[in-house]
């Protein structure tokens, strides 16, 4: 995920709001194709909405096959993404995962997961939730940075 994120820092330093885009990647590891992603983004003033996807490829896929399919949508307070939804459903490891977040009061509620209990997963406390935010709208964030300020660095 780091290296897409990376991948999109160009981007990132030409952005305004009040646009829309689609961006299409494939990832090399050592010469050899091994992802394929692709990211969708709607800046506007008030509002965006993002989605992205990304499935393994070629021998990567032999080895570690997994798709991920994410989105979100919000508005913005003072510059700063407010999440009003996520969702991301994929499969890794060979088991579908999937999780849906509602906010209100920019407070996150989990609207569906599954698997329902999983050990890898540890619980929030809800002390910390207020004001968290999914991987897609903290791209927006960067986005709407970038677009206020000019900069991003």
């Amino acid at each position: 995920m780091r290296a897409f994120s990376l991948a999109l820092l160009p981007l990132l330093c030409l952005s305004r709001p009040g646009w829309s885009t689609q961006l299409d990647y494939t990832v090399y590891v050592l010469g050899v194709p091994a992802l394929e992603a692709g990211m969708t983004l709607d800046l506007a003033p008030a509002s965006y909405r993002a989605a992205m996807e990304f499935h393994t490829i070629g021998l990567a896929a032999v080895a570690f096959r997994g798709r991920q399919e994410q989105h979100a949508q919000g508005g913005f307070a003072n510059g700063r993404p407010v999440p009003l939804e996520y969702g991301a459903a994929g499969a890794w490891r060979g088991q579908e995962r999937s999780a849906r977040l509602t906010y209100r009061d920019e407070v996150p509620t989990v609207a569906a997961l599954l698997p329902l209990r999983d050990v890898e997963r540890e619980p929030v406390p809800s002390a910390l939730l207020t004001g968290t935010l999914d991987p897609l709208s903290v791209m927006v964030g960067l986005l709407r940075v970038v677009a206020d300020t000019g900069r991003c660095d």
